[in-house]
């Protein structure tokens, strides 16, 4: 990397492994700049959790407005197939007080799909608030299963396996708060996941 500051390490669990990245994005640094060690960081094959300062906003993240780095950093999120974890709250608390609060501080991942929903640690005296999240792993599947032949895949069976283990969505009053609508996204999610399986 030539202007991200980062540090890498391998966590294996198991027969399962996946890369952790602590990322510091300074906000000096100018847009071609953080794009181009972006695109480097997200080439990284496997699992990936990247955490950390990213001075990046963008309105899909809790902040009010964007910036250069926040729109490249979910343009890249749409073309690399990744997703952006972020705390409800603002992580960014400048020091005057009188500063616009922000969202700068939260996770990237790819290949990963058991992250839960990072919450800002009021805890601490920083401007920036920490976060914390939890990483799930299996450590009972083997790693040979984690690579799929999607070119293979069976159609009729996961089609077949979504309409035996579709949930009947009327168990859910309505969707209308974040709780209801993670609980309704887990389901088809699991449903999907379980189709795979079967049928990959």
């Amino acid at each position: 990397l030539t202007s991200i500051e980062a540090i890498f390490i391998t966590v294996t669990s198991g027969a399962f492994s996946f890369t952790l990245g602590s990322i510091y994005s300074p906000s000096s640094l100018k847009r071609s700049e953080a794009k181009e060690d972006l695109e480097k960081i997200l080439n990284i094959r496997g699992p990936l959790v990247l955490m950390g300062d990213w001075n990046a906003k963008h309105q899909s993240w809790n902040n009010v407005q964007s910036n250069g780095k926040g729109i490249d950093l979910k343009d890249l999120a749409l073309s690399h197939l990744f997703d952006i974890h972020f705390p409800e709250y603002p992580t960014l608390m400048p020091d005057n007080k009188k500063g616009e609060l922000s969202t700068v501080d939260f996770v990237v991942s790819k290949n990963m799909v058991a992250i839960t929903k990072p919450e800002v640690v009021f805890d601490l005296s920083s401007d920036h608030r920490p976060i914390s999240f939890e990483i799930g792993v299996w450590t009972s599947i083997p790693k040979s299963l984690k690579v799929r032949n999607y070119k293979r895949t069976n159609w009729k069976t996961f089609r077949q396996a979504i309409e035996n283990d579709l949930v009947d969505y009327s168990i859910f009053p309505s969707l209308d708060s974040r709780e209801s609508i993670d609980a309704a996204v887990a389901s088809i999610t699991n449903t999907i996941s379980k189709a795979v399986d079967k049928s990959v």
